[in-house]
């Protein structure tokens, strides 16, 4: 496998998992992230996040629209997730080049359908994998409920589906810093070729929420304007606002019995 296609699995899997609210669980959810060059700052564009949620705080779905700079919206992402909420079915629509990329779950086996959106084509995956499978959002859940354990330190790996490629690729998940206020992590491909290639991912949350407050590193937002795509993504700082406050939410703030102790 070469060294392009290495990348490229990787570009769908960077942030498309950051439908993040983290602990945030109510009824729904809104919040935004204005995603920023890494040199210049500049504003690349934004995402509008909403997720819903069950009476016992399980996400059943959301949806995120993307704008350009000027408030056109140019993508939409729409996700159902399952009974453990690591592998949501979703469907992401790219206006500017009128693609599609879809993930649909059954019992063991994966539909992928990418491509244009009039003619996508598809591709199966079986499903029946060792360890932690992931897709998309479904990071976000994953982290939810290992909270306790990945602030205490405790290094983890998830197996993420990188769908333009038909393929797994792990990841290490590991906490890189932490103080009274925010904790941050690294997310590292365990592969060591494909971290040759690609710079791990800087996620940094609130300590006392679990909110996700900024993300550095490659998104799954291809670089481009209307019919005129380029075949890179963007590699940007996203810095994420919330328009509920953590205390205003139900279930949100995270309870004493689930702190673990923390030593620095």
């Amino acid at each position: 496998m070469n060294a392009q296609i290495l990348k490229n699995a990787c570009r769908v899997i960077f942030l498309s998992f950051v439908s993040t609210y983290a602990m945030a669980q109510v009824n729904e959810v809104t919040f935004s992230g204005h995603a920023y060059s890494l040199e210049g700052d500049q504003l690349l564009y934004v995402e509008y996040h909403s997720i819903e949620s069950d009476p016992d705080h399980n996400r059943t779905s959301s949806t995120v629209r993307y704008h350009h700079p000027d408030g056109s919206v140019f993508a939409h992402k729409q996700l159902t997730y399952d009974e453990s909420g690591f592998f949501p079915d979703f469907k992401f629509l790219d206006d500017r080049n009128a693609s599609v990329l879809q993930v649909k779950k059954i019992e063991d086996q994966i539909t992928i359908q990418q491509g244009a959106q009039t003619k996508p084509n598809s591709e199966s995956l079986d499903a029946a994998k060792q360890g932690v499978m992931i897709a998309d959002a479904g990071f976000d859940v994953f982290m939810v409920k290992n909270w306790s354990e990945l602030v205490s330190g405790k290094a983890m790996k998830v197996e993420f589906l990188a769908p333009t490629r038909n393929m797994f690729v792990t990841f290490d998940i590991q906490r890189t810093f932490i103080n009274d206020t925010t904790i941050g992590f690294d997310l590292a491909p365990n592969n060591f070729f494909i971290s040759l290639l690609v710079d791990p991912i800087k996620l940094e949350y609130d300590l006392k929420s679990g909110r996700i407050l900024s993300y550095k590193g490659l998104t799954n937002i291809e670089k481009g304007m209307q019919g005129n795509m380029t075949g890179e993504n963007y590699v940007a700082h996203i810095r994420y606002e919330y328009e509920q406050d953590p205390e205003s939410e139900s279930g949100h703030t995270i309870t004493a019995s689930m702190k673990p102790l923390i030593h620095n």
